[in-house]
């Protein structure tokens, strides 16, 4: 989405309204899972 960060340090659980911490979360989808060292800048 234009003009929205997707940097996060915690989120929502929808279901249960707990908040979960961002090293706690999972990115999955058709590659795989990410992992947390991607999320360091320039390391792509």
């Amino acid at each position: 989405m234009d003009g929205v960060d997707g940097v996060f340090h915690e989120l929502r659980d929808r279901k249960s309204g707990h908040l979960i911490e961002r090293h706690e979360v999972r990115l999955l989808d058709e590659v795989g899972p990410y992992d947390q060292d991607l999320d360091r800048r320039g390391s792509a």
